[in-house]
């Protein structure tokens, strides 16, 4: 680079050829996380709008959110999915989800264990090391509690979120490097970010579908649309699959939309296996820096044969 610049008549000292480094290093951390944010659709607290004792606006009045059923098998007890991030085909991080019941729970309920890091070429950069735990009923999805520890940057931050369809309020509570701060949604029918993504495994798809769902990642409140746009078969590491496209549309209903020239978050394609239980198979996303992506790597099923747990996500 030094010297193409040289033959274009420019000079570049070390102290700038230091500084592009280094927003060079920060950009592709940034995607990396960018990536795992996009798998977890919503569950890195965003930007909010207000705190207890004073409840977060409901969404507009003319917003009716459907009452969505459980059609098909949404998981199996005991599975294990792993997938890889990256930006441009590098890889950047991996995750891991796992399926896990509840004993003695009634009505039963199951709990999902996720967790996310930056591979370790990243981790100089820009060092990621997420968990999430996601409990809810077996049969219905029903969420009950959503719990995300942010272990990014140095930075160290705890969610809780609790919602109770039957008492109409999802309450939440986040510690950000040893900062307390409380919030409290009035609710009908929201779902943590895992649910969600649980719930569109069970719900019925079809082409031309529009799947809209209430979400809370603690913080804030999202309307998404989950809009089935095909049928495709995808190859990823993990096997070839039937699957419906899907692309969503995000907006927080009690904050102005940005214009389209700063929104960080462009367009989504999420791809979900036809067969039950289904899988989130690929996740493609535009961002103002580029491409990011996510792909299943390595299917473990109670029914199928256990891989080698070096594969797993360190």
């Amino acid at each position: 680079m030094v010297a193409e610049e040289a033959d274009r008549g420019m000079s570049v000292t070390g102290g700038e050829m230091a500084g592009r480094q280094r927003r060079a290093r920060g950009f592709l951390a940034r995607a990396g996380v960018v990536a795992v944010a996009v798998f977890a659709l919503l569950a890195s607290p965003g930007r909010g709008e207000g705190s207890a004792p004073t409840p977060i606006r409901v969404p507009p009045a003319d917003v009716v959110l459907p009452v969505h059923e459980v059609a098909h098998q949404a998981f199996e007890v005991g599975e294990v999915l792993q997938y890889e991030f990256g930006w441009k085909g590098i890889p950047a991080a991996r995750a891991t989800l796992s399926v896990q019941a509840v004993p003695g729970d009634e009505p039963a309920r199951v709990k999902v264990i996720g967790s996310a890091r930056t591979m370790s070429w990243l981790d100089w950069i820009w060092k990621m090391n997420d968990r999430f735990e996601a409990v809810f009923e077996a049969d219905t999805l029903t969420p009950g509690t959503f719990d995300f520890a942010q272990r990014e940057r140095g930075d160290k931050v705890d969610t809780h979120l609790a919602i109770s369809w039957k008492d109409g309020v999802a309450t939440s509570r986040r510690v950000k490097n040893g900062n307390t701060k409380d919030w409290l949604f009035p609710i009908t029918r929201a779902y943590d970010p895992v649910t969600a993504a649980f719930l569109l495994r069970g719900v019925d798809l079809a082409i031309g579908d529009a799947k809209l769902v209430e979400v809370l990642n603690g913080k804030s409140r999202y309307l998404i649309t989950m809009n089935v746009v095909g049928r495709e078969t995808v190859t990823v590491p993990a096997g070839t699959f039937d699957t419906f496209r899907l692309e969503p549309e995000i907006r927080n209903p009690n904050v102005p939309p940005p214009p389209p020239e700063k929104r960080k978050l462009r367009k989504v394609a999420i791809w979900i296996s036809t067969d039950a239980p289904r899988r989130i198979v690929k996740i493609e996303s535009e961002v103002f820096w580029g491409s990011v992506y996510g792909q299943w790597t390595e299917p473990r099923s109670p029914n199928a044969p256990k891989a080698d747990d070096s594969q797993a996500a360190g």
